[in-house]
């Protein structure tokens, strides 16, 4: 089974970031065989910020399609750094994990990782689980009063994609067994050297941070001589 590469934004704030990202997943897909998937707006709700639930629906999707291989997640400020980077082999090694995931840092919980790169596996059933439960939390946050309002909701209310993900994960500790937890210096940082991702905490003016992931894509398409 194919592996599927995810990748989401709204059509206002950030289609403009999405646009320079995938430059590198598509190449990194096409290199590699893996799908390739984007969607850019709003799949259920009426608010910009709603499409941080868009992953959620992309993955109902593909489990109504019943895809039973890796899904795969990045954030529209997220990159592939390694175009070479052997994937299939990398999956392939780690079939036994329903999630392939990194935590907020060193000394972070369990639960704590950046669901801006996340990997899950559809061939493994606590996989499904998870994509399943994020979907049915997803379906209890849309009736929020929060969820009606043209703002972000407080994180402590854990009602955004990462809230979901956290909450489902806090509730269920018997689950990081099977998960793998990986390093920072692969993916999920600006260090990494798998995927990389410049995170709002690194740069908050929205249009620096494009512009200096610009200059970090055109850097990695520079160096595979593109």
């Amino acid at each position: 089974m194919k592996a599927v590469l995810l990748q989401t934004s709204d059509a206002a704030c950030y289609a403009s970031m999405l646009a320079i990202t995938s430059r590198t997943t598509r190449e990194f897909c096409r290199r590699h065989e893996l799908e390739y998937r984007q969607f850019v707006g709003v799949k259920s709700g009426r608010f910009p910020w709603h499409s941080t639930y868009n992953r959620i629906h992309m993955m109902t999707e593909l489990r109504n399609e019943l895809h039973q291989g890796w899904v795969l997640y990045l954030d529209a400020d997220a990159y592939v750094y390694d175009l070479d980077f052997a994937i299939l082999d990398y999956l392939r090694e780690n079939d036994r994990f329903a999630a392939i995931a990194v935590r907020a840092n060193s000394e972070a919980e369990y639960w704590d990782i950046n669901a801006g790169v996340l990997f899950l596996n559809f061939g493994n059933y606590l996989g499904l689980r998870i994509a399943s439960e994020l979907a049915e939390r997803f379906s209890a946050a849309s009736r929020a009063p929060q969820f009606l309002e043209n703002s972000w909701p407080d994180p402590d209310l854990l009602l955004d994609d990462q809230g979901l993900l956290n909450s489902t994960l806090i509730e269920n500790p018997g689950w990081q067994k099977s998960i793998k937890y990986e390093a920072q210096t692969l993916m999920n940082s600006l260090h990494a050297s798998f995927i990389r991702h410049h995170l709002r905490a690194m740069t908050p003016d929205l249009s620096a941070r494009v512009r200096s992931i610009q200059t970090e894509v055109d850097d990695v398409f520079g160096r595979f001589g593109i």
